[in-house]
């Protein structure tokens, strides 16, 4: 099965289908040979097939692993549950376009219940200033994406957001403006140096040592943050707090 795997990934990664010709995956970005639309589509075509042909073996895997015993069967079906997230993460990121359909979205209760999802799992997040939430008009969006938005922020905050190896405290707020409406996530960790901030944005790129694969991460979070962020006409922003901590800004454009 494994085998099945590498040979998948170099099938895949050889030659990618795009429309009606095969392309290959390597271009020299010295010669303008195809357009920013086509690279992005041929980027979206071959996380999307990857993400495909790897179900099939790995449903094959976990129904072999169900025999083993214990001992053998938990690290590799920990190793199988990483595949499947690693998986749906660049389903998500492939999707150029969603096709849930826009709706009035309560953002105030989305945020509260935010809040309240992670204090039942133990984590110290908190709204700064519930009050902001009283007078919040809704947002026309994507219900489910702007959800998976902020739990992907919310996700890294959590996860890199301790000092000293202390829990992470994580503080959310918002800005609403006419045009735009802006959630402001931020942590109290080591924070992103200024020369890798843009860099985190690209697919499977990680920090080291403090943020890496041994915490958790897959180094898509904030990549499909920015693809949902922009989808919406928003976008996403880092910077360093004074007194520490990474503040993430993640922006929707209000429908006027």
């Amino acid at each position: 099965e494994y085998q099945a795997l590498n040979n998948i990934l170099v099938r895949r990664i050889g030659t990618l289908n795009c429309g009606h010709s095969a392309h290959p995956i390597i271009l020299s970005v010295s010669t303008p040979q195809y357009s920013a639309a086509e690279l992005e589509e041929m980027r979206a075509n071959l996380l999307r097939a990857v993400s495909h042909d790897l179900r099939t073996p790995l449903t094959r895997m976990r129904l072999r692993v169900e025999s083993l015993d214990e001992e053998a069967r938990l690290p590799l079906q920990k190793d199988m549950n990483e595949l499947q997230r690693l998986m749906d993460t660049t389903i998500d990121l492939a999707r150029g376009s969603s096709s849930e359909e826009q709706a009035p979205l309560d953002m105030a209760a989305l945020l509260e219940s935010l809040e309240e999802d992670r204090q039942d799992m133990g984590q110290n997040v908190r709204i700064v200033d519930p009050a902001k939430l009283e007078n919040l008009a809704p947002l026309r969006a994507r219900p489910l994406s702007v959800k998976r938005c902020l739990d992907n922020v919310l996700d890294n905050a959590v996860r890199y957001g301790g000092a000293d190896g202390s829990p992470a405290r994580v503080e959310m707020d918002v800005e609403d403006r006419p045009d735009r409406l802006t959630v402001i996530i931020r942590d109290h960790g080591p924070g992103i140096p200024e020369e890798q901030q843009e860099k985190v944005f690209q697919p499977f790129y990680r920090l080291e040592p403090s943020r890496n694969r041994n915490t958790g991460g897959n180094g898509l979070g904030l990549a499909i943050v920015r693809t949902m962020a922009r989808q919406h006409g928003g976008d996403v922003t880092l910077e360093n707090a004074p007194d520490g901590g990474l503040v993430v800004r993640v922006s929707f454009r209000r429908n006027t």
